[in-house]
């Protein structure tokens, strides 16, 4: 896998918190290196979510050791994208070019937050904002209170006849929501919608969380798909 890929990225995420309360130096140190032979550049598709995600981790090292190289290329990209907005629709099968599918909204949202965040720039984080909400109002299902994937599983039934609502890309989501907030300012004016969306839908993955304590691939049919879903259980327990 690419060490600028979503793949590596999300683990990366993770990594970093743990480094936090991790008395061991290392992992610090093992980012700051992938940072380095990266030299702190995001993947080269410039509209694409997933190539934006290794960014969550430079922002981190940025707010520890404050380089700016660490931010240059994130903020010389986005602000193309700004400039430049993509006019693709918001459907999946047009292309990827924006967030048309529910996992870009962990890989690229919480980008845009934080370095609204570390710069005091708004329009990071309203361009997200106006990108979020086009994407909800396209795959959020506000029966269910969770994200179908992509518009592709809009008429789709489980075998048990429910909607299919994928296990890791709802987990992606409430991830996402999660790290979003963490650097939304107490006073942003949708704040509180994107509160009361965490809201829905943590009540909803408590309500069909199994016995075991995770989750299944299809969120509304543990019965036909029996076997745990590791990762996206760790992104909703993350969440939660």
């Amino acid at each position: 896998k690419s060490s600028k890929g979503w793949e590596m990225a999300a683990l990366y995420t993770g990594l970093t918190a743990l480094s936090k309360i991790s008395s061991k130096s290392y992992y610090f140190e093992s980012l700051e290196a992938v940072g380095k032979a990266n030299r702190w550049k995001l993947g080269p598709r410039i509209y694409h979510a997933d190539d934006h995600c290794v960014g969550q981790m430079y922002l981190d090292m940025y707010t520890r050791f404050e380089d700016i190289e660490m931010l240059a290329d994130i903020k010389m990209k986005f602000d193309w994208i700004i400039n430049h907005p993509h006019e693709q629709g918001i459907e999946y099968l047009q292309s990827k070019n924006r967030w048309t599918w529910s996992d870009a909204l962990f890989m690229s949202p919480p980008v845009w937050t934080k370095l609204s965040a570390i710069t005091g720039e708004k329009k990071y984080i309203d361009y997200m904002d106006g990108e979020w909400w086009l994407v909800t109002e396209h795959l959020y299902d506000k029966e269910e209170h969770l994200f179908f994937r992509d518009e592709r599983y809009f008429e789709q039934r489980s075998k048990n006849g429910e909607k299919i609502f994928w296990g890791r890309g709802n987990g992606w989501v409430i991830a996402a929501l999660a790290r979003v907030l963490e650097n939304m300012p107490e006073d942003y004016p949708s704040r509180d919608r994107y509160i009361n969306l965490f809201q829905e839908m943590a009540n909803k993955m408590a309500e069909i969380q199994s016995d075991d304590g995770l989750w299944r691939t299809s969120l509304l049919d543990p019965v036909n798909y029996p076997s745990p879903e590791a990762s996206g259980s760790g992104f909703i327990c993350y969440a939660l």
